[in-house]
């Protein structure tokens, strides 16, 4: 669940909101020597001059890091037991059998797995253009579609010990549980009753004199059948909708020592003449089914006793990304004209660059849901310094600070302590959040191999302080844990990237051709290592064309 999220996931920094951070740094203007890349660098436009850009985007996730260790995006939901720290409502279904005599009772639907994988598809378009030759304005927009594709399947094994209740099968059944339930607090009721006869005339049944000898163990007995017959009912239910929807399995432990327990109030009630329990097979009608992929389903859409998240293949949207208006400063310019060969120095800029924040941010209510940018404000300032070392090769450093902006009201599902990621839909609060500082640093190398291309990489770092969440004081069960939301949204991450880029700048420079000057840009982008929070393990994939209409202008 988005607690995301999670989707936050909670996770307010999203793989895409991390995709459109990351555009906002890799498709600022680039400085070759004589071909542009589509990393970050110093250089400034000249005066006058337009970059118009367009592009798309597609990211693939299957994977992520949690705390560092490598696991698919379903990994809350795969491999281990689903149990009451995965889903809520199994916790009092786990106290009602523990309370039936059950102690360490452990309710589990057994194991699942989870198989998801998210697209996500930006198309982009910016402009730029150079107030002066040191003085660069730009703005930057992205239409993005989201798409998350999941297969859930149920595993049952030696590990389950619930089904589900046949009371929600068929009829009938209520009324058979009704009559298993009837026979405890009958024999309560009658074991009192006998009691109260057996102190008025001692003579009035053959078994007064044990009953009287033993006045204190029979209302014992007696308040434990009544509290048994009770705990039965409002676990299986006698009545059509009632009890709970997940029931011990016939022939688990769990049914084997509720029925001893059964045969043990049957002995107990038989010493004193009461008969009307029958041995063996006198509780309510027990799971005959584990969970089934039918149920599953249910289970993830249901808000009453399930998840209560859209359809797993439901997620997909499209809208408007955040968008991003930004100014670049040449501070220090010690490099000759860039299409110079042979060109070598020191350049350095500042780029100012706000976020708008017109992004969809992830619906709580999909288990795996991708908004399609961070939906808050922020301001960015990172300094760009490009290493100019000769005619084939040169380098930019890119050092960055985000700032966290104020705090907004998020629809968010609040873990329990002891609880996972995947949070079901009655723990979801308004909690107001602000967003934490996010800090990165980017090194660029390229290799001129002429006048036409351009080899690129690229490695990257970024760390988040997470966000800081104010949870309402309100009941839950198990309680709220803020802190872990916190947790989760910090992050800390690296990734790689390669490229390769086409251009006609030297050319038009030199007007060996006539026309616009353009770039055609191919990146490939990969995450590599994440110690720190839920971080989605990224496969990125772009294609930029950058047109120049007015590329000789002063």
């Amino acid at each position: 669940m988005s607690p995301i999220p999670p989707r936050s996931r909670p996770r307010h920094f999203t793989a895409l909101s991390a995709a459109l951070l990351g555009a906002s740094v890799l498709t600022t203007p680039a400085a070759a020597q004589r071909v542009l890349t589509p990393g970050p660098d110093a250089v400034t436009l000249p005066r006058g001059a337009f970059r118009v850009e367009t592009g798309g985007e597609l990211t693939l996730q299957r994977d992520r890091w949690n705390a560092g260790q490598l696991e698919g995006l379903g990994g809350a939901l795969t491999g281990t037991p689903l149990d009451a720290t995965r889903l809520t409502l199994l916790a009092p279904i786990e106290g009602l059998v523990r309370g039936l005599g059950v102690e360490d009772f452990r309710a589990s639907l057994g194991p699942t797995r989870l198989d998801v994988r998210q697209r996500i598809f930006a198309s982009a378009l910016g402009l730029e253009y150079g107030v002066t030759s040191r003085i660069t304005l730009g703005v930057r927009a992205t239409l993005v579609r989201t798409r998350p594709e999941a297969l859930f399947r149920a595993r049952p094994d030696s590990t389950a010990t619930l089904g589900l209740n046949p009371l929600r099968l068929g009829s009938g059944v209520a009324a058979a549980n009704a009559t298993a339930v009837g026979r405890f607090s009958t024999a309560a009721t009658q074991l009192e009753e006998r009691r109260t006869t057996c102190t008025a005339n001692p003579a009035a049944f053959p078994e007064c004199a044990l009953i009287l000898a033993e006045a204190a163990r029979v209302a014992s007995i007696a308040s434990t059948a009544a509290s048994f017959a009770s705990g039965l009912g409002s676990l299986y239910g006698t009545a059509a909708g009632a009890g709970r929807r997940y029931v011990p399995l016939i022939g688990s432990a769990a049914e084997s020592l509720l029925v001893a327990r059964a045969d043990s109030l049957r002995a107990a009630f038989s010493r004193y003449g009461i008969t009307g329990i029958p041995s063996s097979g006198a509780l309510p009608a027990g799971a005959e089914i584990g969970l089934t992929g039918e149920e599953l389903d249910r289970l993830v859409r249901d808000s009453t006793d399930g998840f209560g998240a859209r359809p797993l293949s439901a997620g997909a949207l499209t809208a408007i990304g955040d968008v991003h208006v930004s100014a670049k400063v040449l501070l220090i310019d010690r490099v000759p004209q860039r299409f110079e060969r042979g060109a070598r120095g020191l350049r350095q800029s500042v780029l100012i660059d706000y976020r708008v924040g017109t992004g969809t941010v992830d619906d709580p209510d999909a288990l795996f849901d991708i908004g399609t940018g961070t939906g808050t404000a922020a301001l960015t300032v990172r300094s760009l310094t490009d290493v100019v070392l000769g005619d084939r090769f040169w380098t930019t450093v890119a050092l960055g600070a985000t700032t966290g902006g104020a705090a907004v009201a998020r629809s968010l599902r609040v873990p329990a302590p002891d609880g996972t990621d995947l949070v079901d839909a009655g723990r979801t609060l308004t909690v107001q959040v602000t967003p934490g500082r996010l800090l990165d640093a980017t090194i660029a190398p390229r290799w001129q191999l002429g006048d036409y291309l351009m080899i690129g990489a690229l490695w990257q770092w970024s760390r988040s302080d997470g966000d800081r969440h104010a949870v309402p004081e309100i009941g839950l069960p198990g309680g709220v844990d803020a802190e872990r939301l916190d947790r989760w949204s910090a992050r800390e991450a690296q990734r790689v990237g390669l490229s390769l880029t086409y251009s006609t700048l030297a050319a038009r420079r030199r007007l060996t051709i006539a026309g616009t000057a353009w770039e055609l840009s191919y990146t490939h982008l990969q995450s590599i290592a994440s110690p720190q929070g839920l971080v989605p393990k990224a496969y990125e994939d772009r294609l930029l064309l950058r047109a120049y209409p007015r590329f000789r202008a002063r």
